[in-house]
């Protein structure tokens, strides 16, 4: 057991800027995600706020960036960060009510408020109570992040009321561009374009064009990282990382493994790993296709109610993405046949051990775009709080993006688009009477109440 004396100097360790007034610059990092600016706001709300995500996706960085921010304005006794899977904290009983009072007694100076940062916060099984008793009794913020996401996701149950929760997805297409060293300036169009999306074909068309001058410099740079970023996903150690295979057993060991063997089965009852297994290797091989939970449990001599508990797990890990059909009828909905996409297409890739030749499969191709779009509409989603199904009724439409309307939208990743490549649009505006946007290879226009945008402009936009 740490005495208070031995714990101040591990707490010393861990904030050097109680020393030199600065985050040292190989924990911030160089390069800022666009949700940087979104956590400055969070700041002075009056709620804990919690990063959840997959592992590996910069959690620990963004929370550096943050308090490199804070000592701009703040005492630097004021910012206190923790991690607590360190080895020095193993046997400390409680840890985060004793790094408080330690810090409370030892360090803070002044009646200002104290911002809080909590790393690895699930290596403390009573952290949800101790945070409680600390933001009830002190003037405190508190930033909490944790590789094991799914704990932190469940405590809303016990803090609610006082915790909000962060998504932090892999790197967007944007972020991708701008830690390659791309200049971007499109934050107004972006957030424009994301709005206008929610409202249909016609005005996400009218936002595509209100930016097509800058989007057109972008579009080589675009094109090169789209491949790049299709091939290796959006996780920001790839920029240290050059040879694919090397990268590839990193995604495969840091963050697949690390979730099957040992986040997934510390919050769920997992009696058969090697099932988890089998079914993220399903998902990355049928990536965009359709799947009903009773072929699986034949396929792999599972019960029925294991398979689908056990996809849950995967998509509450953050590793894949279900979406069910769009219906207005809810049994309907959960009984129809759901359709699967993986978190990253550099997990897919890794998991299925391709590299680039995915680049001239135009098979390949065709689902790693449809993957990416996915990926980027569930960020939309996520934050503007829409939902995102598929629709199939003979003929199908890849996403619904709802939330004031019903918008389609297809992925046709191609030379030329035939009419025939269009019938689930059609199908769907003579049952819902919305028209729909056809995500394209490089094709932009509009007509027939339909927008054609190329796929590097789209994701370049969310």
């Amino acid at each position: 057991m740490l005495t208070d004396e031995e714990l101040l100097q591990v707490l010393v360790k861990m904030n050097p800027w109680w020393q030199t007034n600065h985050v040292p610059k190989h924990l911030k990092k160089d390069k800022k995600r666009k949700i940087f600016g979104e956590l400055q706001l969070f700041i002075d709300e009056d709620r804990i706020t919690s990063l959840i995500g997959l592992r590996r996706v910069g959690k620990t960085t963004l929370l550096y960036q943050l308090i490199d921010y804070l000592l701009g304005n703040e005492s630097k006794e004021n910012v206190l960060y923790a991690s607590l899977d360190d080895v020095t904290l193993i046997d400390v009983e409680k840890p985060v009510k004793r790094i408080f009072e330690v810090y409370k007694n030892k360090v803070k100076k002044d009646e200002g408020p104290t911002y809080l940062f909590l790393d690895e916060i699930e290596f403390d099984e009573t952290w949800e109570l101790e945070l409680k008793n600390i933001w009830d009794r002190e003037n405190v913020k508190i930033f909490i992040s944790g590789s094991s996401s799914l704990k932190i996701k469940r405590s809303k149950e016990s803090l609610v009321g006082r915790i909000h929760t962060v998504q932090l997805p892999p790197l967007s297409f944007y972020d991708f561009m701008s830690f390659s060293g791309v200049e971007l300036d499109l934050d107004d169009h972006r957030k424009a374009f994301q709005k206008s999306l929610l409202r249909g074909a016609e005005e996400a068309y009218d936002a595509v064009e209100n930016c097509t001058y800058e989007l057109n410099l972008l579009k080589e740079e675009a094109q090169s990282n789209l491949n790049r970023y299709l091939i290796r996903g959006g996780f920001p150690e790839t920029f240290s990382v050059d040879k694919i295979d090397v990268w590839q057993r990193f995604l495969k060991e840091d963050v697949v493994d690390r979730v099957l063997f040992r986040d997934i089965p510390e919050i769920y009852d997992v009696r058969d790993r090697k099932l988890l297994v089998s079914l993220i290797q399903f998902v990355a091989a049928e990536t965009s296709s359709l799947f009903s939970y009773n072929s699986l449990s034949q396929d792999l001599g599972a019960r029925n109610e294991t398979i689908s508990n056990y996809m849950t797990y995967l998509e509450n890990s953050f590793l894949v993405h279900i979406h069910q059909n769009y219906t207005s009828s809810y049994q309907k909905r959960i009984r129809s046949r759901k359709k699967i996409y993986m978190a990253d297409t550099g997990l897919r890739n890794a998991l299925l051990n391709k590299g680039d030749e995915v680049l001239s499969d135009a098979g390949e191709m065709g689902v790693g775009m449809e993957n990416l779009i996915a990926i980027a509409l569930e960020s939309v989603a996520d934050r503007y709080d829409a939902d995102l199904f598929y629709w199939r009724d003979k003929y199908e439409v890849d996403f619904i993006l709802d939330k004031e309307k019903p918008v389609p939208i297809e992925v046709k990743y191609k030379e030329e688009i035939r009419t025939s490549d269009l019938r689930g649009l059609k199908k769907f505006k003579e049952e819902h009477g919305e028209g729909g946007i056809v995500i394209t290879k490089d094709r932009m226009d509009y007509q027939n109440d339909k927008a054609f945008i190329p796929v590097w402009a789209f994701l370049t936009l969310v």
